[in-house]
């Protein structure tokens, strides 16, 4: 079953379909934004799979159904590979706080 490799949590619904679909052995996905928050690079031409989900409308914003698709795009983890620790973006951060004092 597919699942985001950064939350743990399990796909449903008709994703489940589109991510099996997508021809990847492994399970695993995440956003592009929690790969890279994660020391993850996402592989340069690497296409992501299309998912939705659905959130509740703001009572101000009157829409029929109360609900509003909210589209993502998925990369499997076949997709990633990892960064080295002296590229992260915490090792950066950490750098530059060093060379300052």
């Amino acid at each position: 079953m597919p699942y985001n490799k950064i939350t743990g949590l399990e796909y449903q619904g008709y994703n489940v379909n589109f991510l099996l679909m997508a021809g990847f052995k492994s399970p695993e996905w995440a956003t592009f934004l929690q790969w890279k928050q994660a020391g993850y690079k996402v592989k340069k031409g690497s296409k992501g799979t299309h998912a939705r989900t659905f959130v509740t409308v703001d009572k101000k914003k009157k829409t029929d159904s109360g609900y509003a698709p909210r589209h993502f795009v998925l990369f499997n983890i076949e997709q990633v590979e990892l960064v080295p620790v002296e590229k992260a973006p915490e090792a950066l951060d950490n750098n530059c706080l060093d060379n300052k004092y």
